[in-house]
């Protein structure tokens, strides 16, 4: 046995949002569009009508563009004050299904605002075909995921998703790229007690992080 902390979540909710109230393309003031500076692809995250609600694309062209590393910072969430706190989103994607993260939506998270960020997972399609919650949507997945971000409690707390793709594979097929919607932060309450470790991997059946790629 371990001593260990957990945690455990309420339905607080510290930040929302679900892009209904947006007019496409816009993707409302909650995030702000941008891309590293080293990518030649144009920004060209969007929001759209998705069935009966709206979603933010990473690309909505078809096929998506090349060699993009563009992303959504989120504006400073104060958090302080929080013991825990988890991160949780829906994700569509329909990518070039390989095992290198060749075209991938990767999650960032900060506690200065953004000054520096740290990737905590990354996930495309493959991934998702492998997750118990994901189904089957056109010819994609779509899978409600969830990151711990407790790590990055502040008064400046910055989450960030980036659209990574690679110089191939996208030009001669109809890939649709990755969604995201229902963006929310829940408020988590940090236990502590013992747990019983038997070597095998103590991942939840949801990406979790980094570490259970």
């Amino acid at each position: 046995a371990s001593n260990v902390s957990s945690n455990s979540w309420t339905t607080t909710v510290l930040f929302s949002e679900n892009f209904e109230g947006v007019t496409p393309p816009d993707i409302g003031n909650k995030f702000i569009k941008g891309k590293v500076s080293s990518s030649p692809a144009p920004i060209n995250w969007v929001s759209a009508q998705e069935g009966s609600s709206k979603v933010v694309w990473s690309d909505h062209s078809m096929p998506y563009a090349n060699d993009a590393q563009t992303f959504i910072d989120s504006s400073s969430i104060n958090l302080s004050g929080k013991q825990a706190a988890l991160l949780t989103f829906d994700l569509f994607c329909d990518t070039d299904r390989t095992f290198a993260y060749t075209d991938f939506v990767a999650v960032y998270a900060s506690n200065n605002g953004g000054s520096s960020i740290t990737r905590i997972g990354r996930i495309d399609e493959n991934d998702m075909s492998f997750l118990p919650g994901a189904t089957a949507l056109r010819n994609g997945f779509r899978s409600p995921m969830e990151f711990d971000i407790s790590p990055y409690i502040s008064a400046q707390t910055m989450i960030e998703f980036r659209w990574e793709t690679n110089g191939s594979n996208e030009v001669s097929s109809n890939y649709e790229g990755c969604f995201l919607d229902n963006i929310q932060i829940f408020e988590g309450v940090t236990t502590y007690g013992y747990r019983f470790l038997d070597g095998n991997s103590m991942a939840a059946p949801h990406v979790a992080g980094e570490a259970a790629m």
